[in-house]
């Protein structure tokens, strides 16, 4: 290989981490958001997190849940969102394949789910597996709630 290449391929390199560190999770960490998840209603509740920051950290993921939006999974991050009382289909909306999980909420309940993505030859798939609360408690404890810089609250 030739010097050129080398410092090419060095600098390419340099450019994806940088900029894969400027894409991790930034809210709250979860321990800091879990005094506040005191139950205000009986509404069922999903969280999804993802502990990986290395895996997939280039594809955005979108949660979705009966079709709704409802926010960007970032690195390193989980997000939290209340779900009807009904059968409820959870889905990510990523450039790989998304993979599909179907629920029927209960009130009160909250429902843990950990991100795993797998490498195929051309691209990724995204499965959303359920976890027990104590699992996912454990693995979270740093994690960080999914906010975009640019939405912090004033």
């Amino acid at each position: 290989m030739t010097k050129k290449f080398i410092l090419v391929l060095t600098v390419i390199i340099s450019i994806t981490q940088l900029s894969a560190c400027a894409s991790i999770a930034s809210g709250k960490t979860f321990l800091e958001f879990k005094e506040q998840l005191v139950k205000k209603n009986d509404n069922p509740k999903v969280i999804v997190f993802r502990p990986d920051r290395l895996t997939g950290s280039g594809d955005t993921m979108l949660i979705f849940a009966n079709a709704k939006d409802q926010g960007e999974l970032l690195p390193l991050g989980f997000l939290a969102f209340e779900i009807p009382m009904e059968k409820v289909v959870l889905h990510t909306d990523t450039a790989g394949i998304d993979r599909q999980y179907e629920l029927e909420a209960e009130a009160g309940q909250t429902y843990y789910f950990k991100t795993t993505f797998t490498n195929y030859v051309l691209t990724g798939a995204w499965d959303l597996i359920p976890t027990t609360e104590a699992i996912a408690i454990t693995k979270m404890k740093e994690l960080r709630e999914s906010i975009k810089p640019n939405k912090h609250p004033k």
